[in-house]
């Protein structure tokens, strides 16, 4: 089974968020994965061990949203994707099953140690 998991990043739960001139300020705010796309993850995860396959996640963002494919990986996925496009429309069709989202109380997402992290992504990232 291959799963693919569509994940983005958003800001830290405990982060202010500033406003100038009618624009969200990035700088010096950290970024972290999605918390239901890191359920989605786990999830995706779980399922790989145990029936097979391979997870691969896949974000669309800036090059900063790399920390998080890389969370991901140390979360378990095998594969990460990321795709910077200032044109964010397309259409895919897709047969069922199809899982679009994953809710709180799923699972338990498994957080890596920083150690964990950089073992998996030096022998699991792959980037296009």
């Amino acid at each position: 089974m291959n799963i693919l998991v569509l994940m983005k990043q958003t800001f830290d739960t405990e982060e202010k968020i500033v406003i100038q001139k009618g624009e969200i300020q990035e700088e010096g705010v950290e970024f972290v994965i999605k918390p239901y796309d890191e359920y989605a993850v786990e999830e995706a995860v779980r399922l790989c061990e145990e029936h097979g396959g391979e997870v691969t996640v896949i974000t669309l963002g800036p090059s900063r949203a790399e920390s998080a494919l890389r969370t991901a990986l140390a979360m378990g996925a095998d594969k990460a994707i990321i795709i910077e496009h200032e044109e964010e429309v397309e259409i895919i069709e897709a047969e069922l099953p199809l899982l679009i989202t994953a809710q709180q109380g799923l699972n338990e997402p498994r957080y890596p140690s920083v150690s964990d992290s950089r073992k998996i992504c030096k022998s699991r990232a792959t980037w296009p």
